[in-house]
């Protein structure tokens, strides 16, 4: 049995958005007889909290306990995880009657044994995708977004985006699996652009994560995408990008983000301040539990923008000197 690491708040409140919209979505289907569940990092059925005592569900426990119910899950992880994750769906009454499957080995490779048990081709589906750096090919995209055949609306798509792990791969030019992870060399042109001192780190981790949502609608021709960033101690973590064809699914994340940017996030990580300044013995809060504080000011206003054209290079050099950057990507920190 693999080791159970510990989570940060940051990873609850990912989880946190993914059970709102997963609620909201079976919601809205609930006139469909099938409704279809993908997550290709599922991880463990429960976390263990880092900075304060407890659990909280894994997506794949958020996934059985929605109603109404998806009546196909299809989870994937490694192989000794794999095997781990399915224990604990077994102990768990929720699997019973229920169609679901773990898939053992690289989500990348097992895709389309995973897509051939999800089978409802026209029935609402949605992937949630969570690794923990870039080991997500784009042509596993391109599959998830080209599965719903003769369907007006694409497979939803929830994916986190590793903000923090990409710019050491950009350095070290680590370039197959940067191309295997944008499914393009567009990349190089921002690299060009921060190398030339045109993006400082901010602006090149913003022009990173539009990149990837300008690809999503470009190239697998979603709609339209959300993304909002967060992160811990001023260091941007992840951001989570959601891809959709339909106008509920757009109208539901766009409020979810709003909610989470301007109340959540703020109060978890000073949930998660205070805690760990608790388990040092720094103070201690008398009389007053963590959950009663005020949740602190939030500047943060999430607002939706498109993504922008990335820059683009002409042999080796980038003929975009000055690129128009959104101001108002919402890295919540």
């Amino acid at each position: 049995m693999p080791k159970q690491r510990d989570w940060s708040w940051w990873s609850e409140a990912k989880l946190g958005i993914l059970r709102e919209y997963l609620e909201a979505f079976a919601t809205a289907s609930k006139k469909a007889s099938e409704r279809i569940y993908l997550d290709l990092f599922a991880g463990s059925y429960y976390n263990k909290r880092r900075d304060k005592e407890g659990y909280f569900p894994g997506s794949p426990n958020i996934a059985f306990n929605i109603k109404p119910a998806f009546t196909r899950i299809a989870l994937f992880e490694k192989r000794d995880e794999a095997k781990a994750l399915e224990l604990s769906i077994q102990a768990d009454e929720l699997h019973i009657d229920r169609h679901w499957r773990v898939f053992s080995g690289d989500c990348n490779i097992t895709i389309d044994e995973g897509l051939r048990f999800s089978k409802i081709r026209w029935a609402p589906a949605i992937a949630f995708l969570d690794p923990d750096g870039l080991q997500v090919n784009w042509t596993t995209l391109e599959k998830l977004a080209k599965w719903k055949r003769n369907s007006k609306t694409k497979m939803e798509l929830f994916i986190l985006f590793n903000i923090s792990a990409l710019p050491r791969v950009i350095g070290a030019r680590h370039t197959k699996k940067l191309n295997n992870f944008y499914g393009t060399e567009k990349w190089d042109s921002i690299y060009l652009l921060h190398r030339k001192r045109s993006l400082d780190a901010n602006s090149l981790r913003k022009q990173l994560v539009n990149l990837y949502r300008w690809r999503l609608e470009e190239k697998l021709k979603y709609e339209t995408t959300h993304v909002i960033g967060i992160g811990d101690n001023n260091i941007p973590k992840y951001a989570l990008i959601f891809a959709t064809d339909h106008s509920v699914g757009d109208r539901v994340m766009n409020y979810i983000y709003k909610n989470y940017s301007e109340r959540i996030i703020p109060m978890m990580q000073a949930e998660a301040n205070i805690a760990r300044k608790t388990n040092k013995d720094q103070y201690t809060l008398e009389g007053m539990s963590i959950t009663e504080l005020e949740p602190p000011h939030s500047t943060i206003r999430y607002e939706h923008f498109k993504p922008w054209p990335p820059p683009q290079i002409e042999g080796k050099v980038c003929i975009d000197e000055v690129t128009e950057i959104s101001p108002s990507l919402p890295f919540a920190l």
